[in-house]
């Protein structure tokens, strides 16, 4: 195939994405192109600025990008988030600081962040300190990294770590959301010496306050789980890694144990917990202190909990059954063979899909997509026919979504969309 024909195919697929992104036939694409309905791909699949610039907008990607995926493989795009979280007076006008503070802590135990974020914005409009100002930024910042958008909350609590007169224990939560950005986009060395110097710094406190201790606690789960994740990119040192991760997920346990009193802690503890016991048995099962197949099925009896998941309420322990369906794949993937590896890889996959979806969680969404990629390509290396990836444009978007999120992930999400069958009315 020559560079030209090489570069239609990429056009007519990203008039598709754009399509499925949108909810748009190729009839209401044509009229945002301002392009005839028989003409949406130009022949010789070298458009000009203007067509671009339109397609860009319909995409919502930088021109730049979309250049990109034209001329060479790899997609790169910046999907923003159909509601763009901009406060209206109407909604927020009347709100004073402590308020819109209170209201976006209600929200984020309702699972609402969008509203996280714009009662967020709303504060940090009234703020009158730095350390109000910080405040905001940070619930901000919360709201963005659970819709998965982890470089915009990064970019936030960078902010607002820059602020004057922030205190000291503010500072430390900070960097403890920081590590898990960094965790969320695959920059474990940064993730983990972030997180293991707040740890650190926090044990040679004199004393410390439960917002210290919440972030210590938190600061061992994103350092365990970091080391978890490092565990599967170095053979040569899986031992001494896993026993380490193992090392900061039990005291993490212990850490949560301790916060259940408090109320704030005590809504996550049991999800962190139980999420910490799931990490902590895929790393037995490198060290050789558990079996496989034992683990796997403890997983796979825990999935009765959680039979009908859009019925389940979106909280922290539900992610921790999508956490386990994850590290069951892991496992799967790294320790078994044949028939029980597909058998195991399937069916989580497929109940971590529902818990994902269920909670709109991107990360989740992208190590499934990933491992289920990973699955379908073990098939194929093995000679047998490798199953096709059935897509309905509601699941082109959601992938396309992935995309722009996690930027180590673009590689896959497009071997995906360039291999799948996608079913459309």
């Amino acid at each position: 195939m020559n560079n030209q024909s090489e570069q239609y195919q990429r056009l007519s697929q990203l008039i598709e994405v754009a399509c499925d992104y949108r909810g748009w036939t190729k009839m209401q694409l044509a009229n945002a192109l301002q392009r005839d309905p028989g003409s949406v791909l130009p022949r010789s699949g070298n458009p000009k600025l203007d067509y671009l610039t339109r397609l860009a907008d319909v995409l919502e990607w930088p021109v730049g990008e979309v250049a990109a995926v034209l001329n060479g493989p790899g997609l790169d795009p910046l999907l923003p988030d159909r509601d763009d979280c901009q406060p209206t007076m109407e909604e927020l006008g009347g709100l004073e600081y402590q308020q819109a503070i209170a209201n976006a802590l209600e929200s984020q135990r309702a699972g609402s962040y969008p509203a996280v974020i714009r009662y967020a914005q709303r504060a940090t409009n009234l703020a009158k300190s730095g350390q109000q100002v910080a405040v905001a930024l940070q619930y901000a910042a919360t709201g963005w990294q659970y819709l998965g958008r982890s470089t915009i909350a990064l970019d936030l609590l960078n902010q607002a770590m820059a602020q004057q007169n922030v205190s000291a224990t503010l500072s430390r939560t900070l960097q403890s959301n920081v590590s898990e950005c960094y965790y969320s986009l695959w920059r474990l060395p940064e993730a983990r010496a972030l997180s293991a110097e707040l740890i650190e710094t926090i044990g040679r406190l004199e004393s410390a306050d439960r917002y210290d201790r919440s972030s210590e606690a938190f600061a061992h789960y994103v350092c365990g789980n970091t080391i978890r994740r490092q565990v599967g990119l170095d053979d040569a040192h899986a031992t001494s890694l896993a026993e380490t991760g193992i090392e900061y997920l039990q005291r993490c346990i212990s850490l949560y144990d301790t916060l259940r009193s408090d109320v704030d802690a005590s809504q996550t503890a049991d999800g962190v917990i139980r999420t910490c016991r799931g990490a902590i048995m895929e790393l037995e099962v490198v060290l050789g202190r558990r079996l496989a197949i034992e683990v796997l099925r403890i997983i796979e009896s825990g999935l009765d909990d959680i039979v009908e998941v859009d019925s389940y309420p979106r909280n922290d322990l539900l992610e921790s059954y999508g956490w386990w369906c994850i590290f069951g794949c892991n496992i799967a993937h790294r320790h078994m063979d044949g028939p029980e590896k597909q058998r195991f890889l399937a069916q989580f996959t497929m109940k971590g899909y529902e818990v994902a979806d269920r909670l709109e969680n991107w990360s989740m969404r992208e190590r499934l997509f990933t491992l289920d990629h990973f699955r379908r390509q073990a098939l194929d290396d093995a000679g047998k026919a490798m199953e096709e990836w059935v897509l309905h444009p509601s699941e082109v978007r959601v992938i396309s979504g992935t995309m722009g999120r996690f930027p180590h992930f673009r590689k896959v999400g497009w071997s995906i969309i360039e291999s799948a069958n996608v079913i459309r009315d």
